[in-house]
C-alpha cells in the first residue's frame, strides 16, 4: 500500500521533482525494426509517511501504525527510489542492537531515499546518547531534509554515518558523540550539505563536526560551530585523495582541538595515492577557533592541497591562523582578509591581489595588497546577524579593507548573498554596500541566523 501525506503546495512539488528525477525509461531497438518503450515500474517512487513516534521492534506499516523505522525497513525493502514524510515529534531510538538493515540499533538506508521532516525545530531524531541515528550504507542515494540529528553516539560518525551519496539540506546534526572520528558526520563518500548547521558535536580523534575520508565535500550556506576534536580537526577533518572541498557563503567559528595535530576550525591531509585535493573557501568567515599545542594553526594543510581563498574572512583567536605543510602545492588569496599569521611552507602562499592582512606580513601578500595593518585600521566587526543564511563580521567606517578588491576578480554576492553591485569591491566575506540580494527566500528558513541553532 502507498501512504501518500497531506503536503503543503510547497513540500508536493518537491516530492513530485524527486519523483520525476527517478523515473527513467528504457528504450530497446530489436533487429533495428522495432522500436519498444519500457517504464521501468521497478523504480516507481513510493511515499511512506510516518505517523507514530514509536520505536521498537518491526512491524507492518500501514495507516494504523508506522513508525520511521518501519518506514526505512520498507523503504529498503522496495526497489525505490522512494519517500518517507517525517511529521513533527520528537522520534527516539529505542531499540537497539546491532544490524545492517534498520531492524535494531541505528537506522540504516540501503536504497534512494528522501527523507522529508516538517522543520529542523519540531521534527528531531535521537539516538538517546546510545546509539548512532542515520546510517547511510554503499550504493544509497540519500536526502535527509528538515531534521535534527541530535544525541547520537557510536565509534564513527555519531550522528550518520554516510558510505552512499549523501545530502543534507535545511538539518541540524548537533550534540552528537563520536569515540573515534566524525562526531557529527563520518563519511566515506559523496557529501553535500546545504543551509544547515553542524554544532554542539565531540569526536575523542579527528573531525568533531565533519570527518571526510572520501570526497567530494560540498558545504554551502552552513554554520559549522561549537564542535570539539580531541586530536585535531575541530569543525571539519577531511582526509582522502585526488577529489575537491568546496566551502562557500559558510562560517565556522568557536571549533576547537583538544590534542597537538591542528586544525581548530579545518585540517586537510591528502592521503594515499597523494593526488591533489582542490579546496575553495569562498565568501566565508573562520573565526574565533580554538587550536592549542602542537601544529596550533586553525586551519592546516598537509600533502599535496591545492588552496583558493576567495573573498574570505580568516581571523584567528591565537597567532597561527594557517599552517601549509610539508608537500601543500599552493595557498592562494584573492579580496580576502587574515587577521593571524600563515606559518610552514612560505613558497606555498601566493597572492591575486586584494588582500588585507593584519598585524603581520607573512602570507606571501605583494603590492597589490596591504600588510603589517593595525586591528583598528583593519575595523573588523563582531560578529552577528547581519541577514543572510549565516551570521557575519562587517567592516567598521574607515575599515582599510572598503573598497580594496580587486573588481576583476570581485564575486557577484557576498556571504550573506547579497549583490555586490555599490560600484566598490571590499575584501573578505562581507560587502558594506550590498544591496538586496535576487535571490527570494521562499520560507524564511534560510533568512536567518543558522548560529543560534
Amino acid at each position: 500500500m502507498v501512504f501518500e501525506a497531506t503536503l503543503s503546495h510547497r513540500k508536493m512539488r518537491e516530492v513530485l521533482l524527486f519523483k520525476d528525477l527517478q523515473w527513467k525509461t528504457f528504450v530497446l531497438f530489436l533487429s533495428g525494426l522495432c522500436m519498444l518503450t519500457f517504464v521501468a515500474s521497478t523504480l516507481r517512487a513510493e511515499t511512506i509517511t510516518v505517523n507514530s513516534t514509536a520505536d521498537g521492534p518491526v512491524g507492518v506499516c500501514d495507516a494504523s501504525e508506522c513508525t520511521l523505522r518501519e518506514a526505512i525497513v520498507r523503504a529498503n525493502n522496495l526497489a525505490g527510489p522512494d519517500i518517507v514524510v517525517v511529521p513533527a515529534g520528537s522520534y527516539v531510538i529505542t531499540h537497539l542492537g546491532t544490524d545492517d538493515g534498520a531492524m535494531v540499533g541505528d537506522l540504516d538506508i540501503i536504497g534512494d531515499l528522501l527523507i522529508v521532516g516538517e522543520d529542523w525545530p519540531t521534527t528531531t531524531v535521537s539516538g538517546s546518547s546510545q546509539d548512532r541515528i542515520f546510517d547511510i550504507r554503499p550504493g544509497a542515494t540519500v536526502v535527509i531534509r528538515r531534521l535534527s540529528v541530535m544525541l547520537g553516539y557510536s565509534a564513527q560518525g555519531g550522528g550518520i554515518r554516510n558510505g552512499g551519496d549523501l545530502t543534507l539540506d535545511e538539518t541540524f546534526v548537533g550534540l552528537n558523540e563520536s569515540t573515534q572520528h566524525g562526531g557529527g558526520i563520518y563519511s566515506e563518500g559523496p557529501l553535500r550539505i546545504e543551509r544547515s548547521a553542524i554544532f554542539s558535536n565531540e569526536a575523542s580523534g579527528w573531525g568533531a563536526g565533519i570527518y571526510a575520508y572520501e570526497g567530494p565535500l560540498v558545504i554551502v550556506e552552513c554554520t559549522i560551530s561549537s564542535n570539539t576534536a580531541g586530536q585535531e580537526g575541530g569543525g571539519i577533518d577531511a582526509s582522502f585523495s585526488g577529489s575537491e572541498i568546496l566551502i562557500e557563503r559558510s562560517l565556522i567559528t568557536n571549533n576547537e582541538v583538544l590534542g597537538g595535530l591542528g586544525g581548530g576550525a579545518i585540517k586537510v591531509f591528502t592521503g594515499s595515492p597523494y593526488e591533489p585535493i582542490a579546496v575553495t573557501v569562498r565568501n566565508t568567515t573562520v573565526t574565533g577557533n580554538t587550536t592549542p599545542g602542537g601544529v596550533d594553526a586553525d586551519i592546516v594543510f598537509i600533502n599535496p592541497v591545492q588552496v583558493n581563498f576567495i573573498h574570505a574572512t580568516l581571523a584567528t583567536t591565537g597567532p597561527e591562523l594557517i599552517f601549509a605543510g610539508v608537500g601543500t602545492e599552493y595557498v592562494k588569496f584573492s579580496n580576502s582578509i587574515v587577521q593571524g599569521l600563515c606559518t610552514g611552507g612560505s613558497l606555498a602562499y601566493v597572492s591575486e591581489g586584494g588582500n588585507v592582512e593584519s598585524t603581520g606580513d607573512s602570507c606571501g601578500f605583494g603590492a597589490a595588497d596591504l600588510t603589517n595593518v593595525s586591528a583598528g585600521d583593519l575595523g573588523l566587526l563582531s560578529m552577528m546577524n547581519n541577514g543572510g543564511p549565516t551570521s557575519t563580521r562587517g567592516l567598521g567606517t574607515g575599515s582599510v579593507a572598503l573598497g580594496f578588491g580587486i573588481p576583476s576578480s570581485c564575486e557577484a554576492q557576498d556571504q550573506r548573498t547579497l549583490m555586490r553591485d555599490d560600484g566598490a569591491c571590499d575584501a573578505g566575506a562581507f560587502e558594506a554596500g550590498a544591496t538586496t540580494s535576487a535571490l527570494i527566500f521562499a520560507d524564511g528558513f534560510e533568512d536567518g541566523d543558522t548560529l543560534g541553532w
